[in-house]
């Protein structure tokens, strides 16, 4: 997954324009689909601090994404509940795709809190999830700071080693 972070932030929208027309599509792969528009929105957030875009292009950039999300309010608050539930785990193997999955949640709730899509995310599953998460890391350990992505938000908590989690706990 580290990988998809370090392109550039046109690589970024191509990819979430594709996730979407495959989500569109429908079929077997839909939900996928979405999934990968979700990390995609994590990883152009990313890309737009990484690359200290301006105020323009970025407010830009996020009105397009939030019109491409904004007919799917449902599935956006699906996915949060399918995330949330995926916390619920003993294994840290997958503790960067559930911290990418947390983040793209946070960037909805933070950068496009007026869209529909962001609206449509239930508190309570967030809240679930920061439990679960909260409770993987101090089970499990945190990811060595080494491996966070370039570009997320400090107030991501749930990426950064413990010491740093209860200053940005309220912020979930």
């Amino acid at each position: 997954m580290n990988s998809r972070f370090k392109h550039p932030l046109d690589a970024q929208l191509e990819f979430f324009a594709q996730s979407m027309r495959g989500f569109q599509l429908g079929g077997f792969s839909a939900g996928d689909h979405f999934f990968n528009a979700m990390l995609a929105v994590v990883t152009i957030e990313a890309a737009l601090a990484r690359d200290c875009v301006d105020i323009d292009a970025t407010a830009r950039v996020r009105r397009d994404v939030a019109e491409a999300l904004a007919p799917y309010g449902g599935q956006v608050r699906a996915y949060a509940q399918v995330v949330a539930d995926q916390a619920d785990t003993d294994s840290d193997e997958v503790l960067p795709e559930l911290c990418a999955s947390r983040s793209s949640l946070q960037y909805l709730l933070d950068e496009y809190r007026a869209s529909p899509a962001a609206v449509a995310i239930e508190p309570e599953d967030v809240a679930r999830f920061d439990q679960d998460l909260r409770r993987l890391i101090s089970e499990k350990g945190a990811m060595p700071a080494t491996e966070v992505l370039l570009g997320i938000s400090p107030s991501h908590w749930w990426w950064y080693p413990p010491r740093d989690a209860g200053a940005g706990a309220g912020a979930a």
